[in-house]
């Protein structure tokens, strides 16, 4: 994403949130203790080899990741910078379900790498191109002048047959003058039962540099891998939004879900859809507005909606929430979900805060397990606690962890804490705070464990120290 420099100087978005929830019973109350053991089989799959000056180096951040068979292929930002983007896109790939991983820099995604853009930002995978299998897309932009403004941007996507060989970025579509795209996302069509297999979807937002339209959701499609791809369009009413995620159901129609920006100061989690195969996007529905916590903590949190496709095609999303804490206190992590795509369960918290810390639960991944009887559903998830925790403290007053949790018949198991605890500050930080990506992600492998990767800090030494790790093997649904 553009680092947030961007939205101080084109009408801030303020914070944000998108909506969802599980119904699936019970909730828990997580608290970081110091007793808590966190998992220490945690591999380091890729660390940032740059030394480019002008970024935040060793740094890599908003990893997204897709299993399919048993192969696991995650992206993510490499060397990032605090005006904005990074200096490369990274890809990595496990032909074990997730037990060995290899690395490489995706060629030709910033000018470093051969690429016509000067940066990269928000990549996203996907699984289902007919021709090429795998897709890797992401932002290309460019920043000019003494503000560092992006003065070019576009929607690139790379090829790849096997996940680990990329063909150079294809532009899917480039913005026009006045104009910055932001926050894309890929999504193909992998059900050889659906009328449209094959086909794959580009979403993204617009926003006018200092004046125009702000957050207007674009679309394109491509029936040929990634190949080529449709000049884009906007939806039946003119969708007006970001932080998007088009998830494809078995028969071949799209949901979108997305955080609704028509009225700013009053945000809700919407969806649209296309059951064309992309030729028309429909209007958008509302799942539920979002409630935040008025606390600010010194991370960046713009409070995304996470989403994934379930048994049948039910649509499962969550995010960060704080409606159901005592004066909003605290933010949970909520779910809401929807056989149809038109009617959603109201929230419900899936993962607590816990007021005993001032834990907040922020930037949460789903996975969604659509093999057996019931959906299973696993969150991966970052806790910022410290009673004294806010931008305005000390970094030494604030905690931050990374925990996961999993559903079963009668609710939610108690979370499982990955990793060791961290300070803010060991991550790259931004004019809104600093960052381990506005998004993780998960997937479920083909024995049922889940996969995930991970932006892990180590203390700082002289630099930062931001990599990537994954879970040996995918995390084990636990009771």
């Amino acid at each position: 994403m553009l680092s947030l420099w961007g939205r101080s100087w084109m009408r801030r978005r303020l914070r944000i949130v998108l909506v969802a929830v599980l119904a699936v019973g019970l909730t828990v109350q997580i608290a970081f203790s110091a007793e808590a053991r966190p998992r220490t089989d945690l591999q380091l799959v890729s660390q940032d080899p740059f030394h480019t000056p002008g970024y935040e180096h060793r740094t890599e951040v908003e990893p997204d990741v897709v299993a399919h068979g048993g192969t696991v292929v995650a992206t993510y930002q490499v060397g990032r910078a605090a005006e904005g983007g990074s200096v490369a896109i990274g890809v990595a790939k496990s032909n074990d379900d997730g037990r060995s991983w290899s690395d490489r820099i995706l060629r030709a995604s910033s000018a470093i790498t051969g690429g016509r853009y000067e940066r990269a930002s928000d990549p996203s995978v996907s699984y289902g191109a007919r021709r090429d299998g795998w897709l890797v897309g992401f932002l290309g932009i460019t920043l000019t002048g003494p503000y560092q403004i992006p003065s070019r941007s576009a929607v690139l996507v790379a090829r790849s047959g096997d996940g680990t060989s990329f063909s150079a970025p294809v532009v899917v579509a480039k913005a026009p003058h006045g104009v910055v795209f932001d926050k894309p996302w890929v999504a193909c069509d992998s059900n050889r039962a659906s009328l449209f297999f094959g086909r794959c979807y580009a979403i993204w937002d617009e926003l006018g540099e200092r004046r125009g339209p702000q957050d207007v959701v674009l679309a394109s499609t491509s029936r040929d891998g990634g190949a080529h791809w449709s000049a884009p369009i906007r939806t039946a009413d003119h969708a007006k939004g970001f932080g998007v995620i088009p998830l494809v159901h078995p028969d071949g129609s799209v949901t979108v879900l997305y955080r609704n920006t028509e009225r700013p100061l009053h945000p809700v989690i919407a969806a649209f859809g296309t059951m064309d195969g992309g030729r028309s996007w429909g209007s958008s529905s509302t799942i539920s507005d979002v409630r935040r916590s008025p606390r600010e903590l010194p991370v960046r949190d713009p409070g995304l909606p996470t989403a994934a496709i379930g048994q049948g095609g039910s649509t499962y999303v969550a995010w960060s929430d704080c409606r159901f804490e005592p004066k909003c206190a605290l933010d949970d992590i909520v779910v809401s979900m929807s056989s149809d795509g038109e009617k959603w369960t109201p929230p419900a918290v899936a993962v607590r805060g816990d007021p005993a810390t001032a834990t907040s639960l922020v930037t949460p991944g789903i996975a969604v397990e659509t093999r057996g009887r019931a959906s299973q559903v696993a969150i991966v998830f970052y806790g910022v606690s410290g009673l004294k925790c806010s931008k305005f403290s000390r970094p030494s007053a604030c905690s931050v962890t990374v925990s996961y949790a999993s559903s079963h018949r009668d609710g939610w198991g108690v979370p499982v804490a990955l990793g060791w605890r961290m300070r803010p500050n060991w991550f790259p930080c931004t004019p809104a705070g600093c960052m381990w990506g506005d998004y993780i992600a998960a997937a479920f492998l083909r024995d049922g464990r889940v996969a995930t990767m991970l932006p892990l800090a180590r203390r700082p030494v002289h630099r930062l120290d931001v990599a990537m790790y994954a879970p040996s093997g995918g995390l084990a649904i636990r009771p």
